[in-house]
């Protein structure tokens, strides 16, 4: 009888405490939240690894978060994130303001998933709605190929604008690049200014500085 209440304790005492041999069992609450901490640390090491890998930014460069690019203007341009320019349609701040040499001239970077995915696309689609805009000067249209010091490969629009009403005459030389980001969206950096201060220098810089980020 002794006998037999000691192997009943010893039964209790394996049943109450698990040990060697024995597997311990999770609600399947504490699984599902084991699960999410593993998926959590997962992601954060993702993100860890594509900001290492991300190469540092230049010094005095501009950078277009949501459209993945940066730009280097140099001095002479003033980062604008607020006003008007936040009514913009697909506007990714800041908005570069020309000032001294550069006045008048504004630096604008549109980007939007609703873009095409091919420059090439996207520039066909921007000359048939300048060709059938009255206020575009025809025969100053003009499209051209470029690729940037960094690699990026896109298409040039360039015409001239003329505004007139009965107060007014307003007169504008637009520039549009249209370019591929690295995660396959296409972004447009708008260049206007007025006549008489279009100058090759930004358009230097734009070649020699716009990378994507």
């Amino acid at each position: 009888m002794k006998i037999r209440l000691n192997r009943d304790a010893a039964h209790r005492e394996s049943e109450e405490s698990p040990g060697k041999g024995h597997s311990r069992r999770f609600s399947p609450r504490v699984v599902r939240l084991i699960v999410a901490g593993a998926g959590l640390l997962a992601l954060a090491g993702i993100f860890v690894f594509l900001q290492l890998q991300r190469p540092p930014v230049p010094a005095g460069a501009v950078v277009f978060k949501a459209a993945r690019i940066l730009l280097s203007p140099g001095a002479g341009w003033k980062p604008v994130e607020s006003g008007g320019y936040t009514l913009v349609r697909d506007i990714c701040l800041p908005v570069l303001e020309g000032q001294g040499l550069f006045k008048g001239g504004t630096i604008e970077v549109l980007s939007s998933p609703d873009f095409p995915t091919s420059p090439e696309i996207m520039a066909t689609n921007l000359v048939n709605g300048l060709r059938s805009d009255p206020s575009v000067l025809k025969d100053t249209l003009r499209v051209d190929d470029f690729t940037t010091q960094s690699g990026l490969r896109g298409i040039h629009v360039a015409c001239r604008i003329v505004v007139r009403d009965e107060t007014r005459h307003a007169e504008a030389i637009a520039h549009c690049y249209l370019v591929r980001n690295a995660r396959g969206r296409c972004v447009r950096l708008n260049y206007t200014t007025v006549p008489g201060h279009d100058l090759e220098a930004v358009h230097q810089m734009v070649l020699t500085t716009l990378a994507p980020w």
